[in-house]
């Protein structure tokens, strides 16, 4: 039975996605690591992760909700490097 006092976990979607192509965030089911351009399932809700193939073994639903209504699809970005940014291209 789903919790209807369940509040979504604010997010930033630009961080999530970010943090999925970094790898610290992986599919829910294979554990496996998302790649840049791939597409990515992703609750809003619990934060979730699921591949595709991850996705429709699941029956299109997260494992939390128990259901498919907070979870949309995704492309995973690439990953910026920090690092190879000169200080003076920031503007």
């Amino acid at each position: 039975m789903a919790n209807k006092n369940v509040v979504p976990i604010p997010d930033d979607l630009n961080n999530i996605l970010i943090d999925i192509s970094q790898g610290e965030i992986r599919d829910m089911i294979s554990q496996e690591p998302f790649r840049p351009g791939e597409k990515v399932y992703l609750c809003s809700v619990h934060r979730l992760a699921y591949h595709e193939d991850s996705w429709q073994y699941n029956n299109c639903q997260c494992s939390s909700c128990g259901h498919g209504n907070s979870t949309k699809a995704y492309t995973v970005p690439s990953p910026i490097d920090l690092r190879q940014i000169k200080w003076e291209d920031r503007g």
